[in-house]
């Protein structure tokens, strides 16, 4: 087999390269049969919503948001 290069430049083989795109493309339907299941979001919404745009909704927190912008700036100053 002849090396290919991941997006990380390392060398990997291209069974390697193969087994990682069919690990991703296997995590992207598990996501998508969660959403069904637990959120009960219809499956052709799934897929018409940008993947990107889902997981930022979803691994969005309450601790994440600001309650007042003064607070941000002086969290910064160490």
């Amino acid at each position: 087999m002849g090396l290919t290069r991941s997006w990380l430049n390392k060398k990997i083989t291209a069974r390697e390269g193969l087994a990682q795109y069919g690990n991703q493309l296997t995590d992207l339907l598990l996501f998508e049969k969660d959403c069904m299941v637990n959120l009960q979001i219809p499956l052709n919404e799934i897929e018409k919503t940008s993947f990107y745009d889902l997981i930022e909704v979803l691994e969005a927190k309450k601790e994440d948001k600001i309650s007042d912008p003064l607070d941000f700036f002086k969290s910064q100053k160490g």
